[in-house]
């Protein structure tokens, strides 16, 4: 078992942002976190915008490397079982 980093995780996330954080490490556009989430794409823009800064990352790879490192996303996740995937 790897081990996790969860310091790379700061503290006092509101329940929106992690949720936001974990949507969009795997791959999901902007949009559909919005439908998912049930909150505004305006709202998930400054989401994203805020967890970059906290995370002190420039980059969705960077944030996804997060995500894997504190465990936020598995493995599995990174695999394909949850990725999101266009529709035809």
């Amino acid at each position: 078992m790897e081990a996790q980093h969860t310091d790379l995780i700061p503290q006092g996330w509101k329940a929106d942002e992690f949720r936001v954080f974990k949507y969009y490490a795997m791959n999901y556009p902007k949009r559909e976190i919005a439908a998912e989430t049930g909150i505004n794409i305006h709202t998930v823009d400054m989401h994203i915008r805020n967890i970059f800064i906290l995370l002190d990352v420039h980059e969705r790879g960077d944030m996804i490397q997060v995500a894997y490192l504190t465990g936020v996303c598995t493995k599995e996740t990174f695999e394909g079982m949850k990725f999101y995937k266009k529709k035809k």
